[in-house]
């Protein structure tokens, strides 16, 4: 057992010494007026006990009460395996050529449905899922958030619904669904953090998300050494990359609002958050890919890419330099000829993103106050009933 109080127990046992001492000296002084000490001898100790019990029961209920205003309590550890669930974020290519059919003739969009279906059925319930289409050259974003991430996974497979051919226009903006796919991850938690740092008297903050997506578009990556370091890799693409981004500049004032991203969500406190980006077509418009991918490298969200290209299609310098982009997020790219290849892709990814399962101590605490505090209601009516059977007699 434990105390919350100890300086209370002090007190009061310093408190209890000294009502003792001074109720011991005032019975030496009456004892000085008693007739003879012949008759207290002959007083018998059943009848001294018995004339004791008030102070008996006093100390008692001080000592109960003393004992409850401390607060004590109880203390039990127990371990419990706490599971952390992932984000994941779908992001879709739904370009012209998705309104296309595959081999089966079936049409694209719609196998791709199907195969977001069985993802999401892989997950547990406290994967958060969400989901992200661009296809690009209409008015505005190429991209869009068709659901920001939820553990509704009913709600997350209805989002599918959603999404038709050439939603933001015919064109392919990867990069620009990218983007989106990072705002629907970390929107929520930096408009929250923000609004805490300012305080509940005022209104809401929100992030500048426009001052971002410009930030990020007006970015200086260093695409030859890019371009040089991939060549490097070839035929190997099955490796990790070491490659670092060492030399992307941006403007000051660039730099201000992508740092200020970091600082909301670290990237440490990312690490569960993956967007999964499928396309069968390279980016033609929209903001370049190696800039969003490196926005999403900075805060720390892996990305994995998933393609369908056409048999016996070969890499290009601008390919090789995207999935070095996308290794450097921790990500991998998956190539496949088929949407039977692609479904494959997704179930080795829900395989890839397994739940982290750790031990978490939890302490449950029993206060034991009321116990020590009934004892001493208890005492009170005792010695009440006592002082009454005295008084009578």
């Amino acid at each position: 057992m434990e105390i919350r109080h100890p300086e209370y127990m002090l007190f009061g046992l310093a408190l209890l010494v000294f009502l003792l001492f001074l109720s011991a000296k005032i019975r030496r002084k009456k004892a000085l007026g008693y007739s003879s000490s012949y008759s207290v001898k002959n007083v018998s100790f059943f009848w001294r006990l018995i004339d004791s019990i008030p102070e008996i029961l006093f100390v008692m209920i001080f000592s109960c009460l003393l004992v409850a205003l401390a607060a004590p309590f109880k203390r039990e550890l127990r371990t419990v395996q706490t599971i952390e669930g992932r984000v994941l974020v779908p992001c879709i290519d739904v370009s012209g050529s998705m309104s296309s059919t595959t081999a089966g003739g079936k049409v694209k969009l719609d196998v791709i449905k199907e195969i977001l279906e069985e993802f999401i059925q892989s997950r547990i319930e406290e994967d958060a899922i969400g989901l992200t289409a661009f296809s690009g050259g209409g008015d505005g974003w190429g991209a869009g958030v068709i659901q920001y991430p939820t553990i509704d996974k009913d709600l997350a497979r209805k989002a599918s619904n959603r999404i038709v051919s050439q939603l933001f226009g015919g064109s392919t903006a990867i990069g620009e669904g990218i983007f989106v796919s990072i705002i629907s991850i970390l929107e929520e938690s930096w408009n929250k953090k923000l609004s805490d740092e300012v305080g509940n008297n005022n209104a809401p903050a929100e992030f500048d998300m426009l001052r971002l997506w410009n930030a990020t578009n007006a970015l200086n990556i260093p695409f030859e050494e890019l371009l040089q370091f991939a060549q490097t890799q070839q035929g190997e693409d099955g490796q990790t990359y070491p490659f670092i981004w060492a030399d992307v500049s941006s403007a000051p004032d660039d730099e201000f609002v992508i740092s200020e991203a970091v600082r909301l969500t670290p990237p440490e406190q990312n690490k569960n958050k993956s967007i999964i980006l499928f396309s069968d077509g390279d980016s033609n418009t929209g903001m370049d890919p190696l800039k969003a991918i490196w926005l999403a490298q900075r805060l720390g969200i892996k990305i994995y890419y998933i393609e369908v290209v056409a048999a016996g299609t070969q890499l290009d310098d601008n390919k090789r330099r995207l999935i070095l982009a996308i290794k450097s997020t921790g990500g991998e790219y998956f190539r496949g000829e088929s949407y039977e290849d692609v479904r494959k892709f997704f179930n080795e990814i829900s395989k890839i993103e397994k739940n982290t399962i750790y031990p978490k101590n939890i302490y449950t605490e029993e206060e034991s106050y009321e116990f020590f505090a009934k004892i001493a209601g208890l005492l009170i009516i005792i010695l009440i009933i006592v002082e009454i059977i005295f008084i009578k007699n």
